[in-house]
């Protein structure tokens, strides 16, 4: 793969895997110069705070370049308080995720190895399975989630989750399970477009124009 071409597959891919993490909000990703050991970016909204995400991307994953990011990105995430460092490589070994790990380094690749973990998100992706775990306020109540999504192929997904409400929300509800099942059974039908959801009561409802309201108003 080209420099280029690895660089914006890792911007592509750090955004799809935090895109999926409730209560999460991109508000801009800059690129740098190279030559500061840092390859771009992202400045994340969690509830009322500011959180910059520093990412170094290498065209190989192995330990000993693994160990060169680390050592570049502690050296800037030192001088710049509420921010987080990720290494990604179109693939990074075991190893080589253990070295960042310890680091308390973030790491991804293009082989579906992941693993995110600063404020209240946790995210670890191993092969099909994608797990997260998430901290929120909404209203009094502090509401934390863990799901686990497993992936079936590429064309359909299971998704469990546990979440928790303290103090309950209304009608005492402390806890909810929630099971979801997806597949891809074809072509949008006439009048859908990728990202709508029909309720039950007839209501169209589409995620991605949400997703883009929800961050313009960010802005």
């Amino acid at each position: 793969m080209k420099e280029q071409t690895i660089r914006q597959s890792a911007r592509t891919a750090l955004q799809e895997y935090l895109e999926k993490v409730p209560f999460l909000r991109f508000e801009a990703i800059e690129n740098l110069k190279a030559n500061n050991g840092i390859n771009f970016l992202a400045t994340l909204r969690i509830q009322d705070r500011t959180i910059l995400l520093l990412a170094e991307v290498k065209s190989n994953g192995q330990p000993r370049l693994a160990r060169q990011a680390v050592y570049e990105l502690k050296y800037w995430l030192t001088n710049q308080p509420d921010s987080y460092g990720v290494f990604i490589a179109p693939y990074i070994s075991p190893h080589a995720g253990i070295i960042c790990e310890d680091a308390g380094i973030g790491y991804l690749d293009f082989a579906g190895n992941c693993l995110l973990f600063f404020d209240t998100v946790y995210i670890r992706q191993t092969g099909a399975q994608f797990v997260t775990d998430t901290e929120c306020k909404f209203g009094n109540s502090v509401v934390k989630s863990h799901a686990v999504m497993t992936m079936k192929g590429d064309a359909a997904y299971r998704t469990e989750a546990d979440t928790s409400y303290d103090p309950p929300l209304v009608n005492n509800v402390a806890r909810a399970k929630t099971v979801v099942e997806a597949k891809y059974v074809g072509a949008c039908r006439d009048g859908l477009v990728p990202g709508d959801i029909v309720t039950g009561g007839g209501q169209k409802i589409n995620i991605r124009q949400m997703q883009q309201e929800r961050a313009a108003k960010g802005k």
